[in-house]
């Protein structure tokens, strides 16, 4: 294996990925990673710069909104100032017919405010975060399956849902309501759930896809949007009748030792059948692994295996738990990553994962943490989507 220290690639708050690391926080690291790394990440768009937020629509319907309310509340308190003295309404100079057209400049600029109010808050310029929009939604579209935008930044029409229990597989965390993906995602499961059967493998515990109209997570994820990404658990199923209860109780744990440098004793030749299996099928773009399961497999990996090798990308996390990511169905809109550099990923870039550089990074610096997805960062068709019966 060579040693060769492969290229590097100054990476900031714009390299996301969609796993999480053990700690629990989103994977977003600042430092240099190799620059054959450079194709498994996800930008979503208007975040390359962490210090500087897209300028939208949106940021002039604030300040127009907090204006125009600010000034009818202003308007009012004038009127109530003179109101309250009861001898202006006998007033020649202080009647009612002199007090009016403050009011209705007032009334104007309440009723503009609210238009704003009522404009701005189910449209793609929301100051919501768009995770809660998306979060909140508990339906699909009933529309024709598609895509939408990026890995990280889009949504999902027409999704379906992945029966919580099937012939081998049941929805894990069913509290989330994510087990909702693009048809194509649904149908990898049921092939690899039986392709793991025939090698093995009891059946799949299937964690977070998508929601039911894809779009940003409030928890665990950058990626997963667009119903094209999902997590296996590792953790061979002892039963696939569990109850509600049970599946939000249990967890899978980790294949990683302590050192985080190989895999530990829960680790079997199975879990490297499950993982070919998955890696072999054609609509697989990439799956996400710690790395040291990564090393483990290109240990166990002879000459014929290159090819699905190298589609098994190390990633931090990813040790209790497979991302699985499928290329892109619709040409035009989904947008796919470009493919994963050439060879099976067992050489100087697998390396640098078994770094102190990538072991043990530096605290991130605040300045990095990139800002919220708003609706408005997405394609406009997302909007359509959220709007959709």
């Amino acid at each position: 294996m060579s040693t060769r220290k492969p290229p590097l690639l100054q990476v900031g708050s714009g390299a996301r990925e969609s796993g999480r690391p053990s700690g629990g926080a989103g994977v977003e690291r600042t430092r240099l990673i190799p620059a054959s790394t450079r194709a498994d990440m996800v930008v979503p768009r208007c975040a390359a710069s962490s210090r500087n937020r897209c300028i939208t629509v949106s940021s002039i319907l604030r300040v127009v909104f907090i204006w125009k309310t600010i000034s009818a509340i202003l308007q009012y308190v004038n009127l109530w100032a003179v109101l309250s003295r009861t001898d202006n309404l006998f007033r020649p100079d202080r009647s009612l017919f002199k007090i009016w057209p403050a009011a209705w400049r007032g009334g104007r600029a309440l009723a503009f405010a609210a238009g704003i109010a009522v404009a701005v808050g189910v449209d793609a310029d929301d100051p919501e975060p768009a995770k809660y929009v998306f979060s909140a939604v508990d339906a699909p579209t009933n529309a024709a399956p598609a895509s939408l935008g990026g890995y990280a930044a889009g949504c999902l029409a027409g999704a379906v849902r992945l029966a919580e229990t099937g012939p081998a597989w049941q929805a894990m965390r069913l509290s989330r309501n994510r087990n909702w993906g693009h048809p194509e995602m649904i149908a990898f499961i049921e092939r690899l759930s039986r392709a793991g059967q025939a090698a093995g493998w009891p059946g799949l515990y299937v964690g977070d896809i998508s929601h039911p109209r894809g779009g940003p997570m409030v928890s665990s994820h950058r990626s997963h949007q667009i119903g094209l990404d999902a997590d296996i658990w590792l953790r061979p199923p002892g039963s696939l009748k569990l109850s509600v209860a049970e599946r939000e109780k249990i967890s899978s744990p980790s294949m990683v030792a302590a050192n985080r440098l190989t895999v530990n004793g829960n680790w079997t030749g199975v879990h490297s059948e499950i993982l070919e299996a998955a890696a072999r099928d054609g609509a697989v773009a990439r799956i996400f692994v710690n790395a040291a399961i990564k090393r483990r497999l290109c240990k166990d990996g002879g000459e014929d295996d290159s090819e699905w090798l190298r589609k098994v990308r190390p990633w931090w996390g990813h040790d209790s738990h497979f991302h699985v990511r499928l290329h892109c169905p619709e040409a035009g809109a989904c947008i796919d990553q470009e493919a994963p550099p050439e060879g099976d990923g067992c050489d100087a870039e697998l390396d640098w994962w078994f770094t102190d550089e990538a072991l043990y990074p530096p605290p991130r610096d605040p300045e990095d943490i990139p800002p919220e997805l708003m609706l408005a960062d997405l394609p406009a068709a997302c909007q359509a989507v959220l709007e959709a019966e």
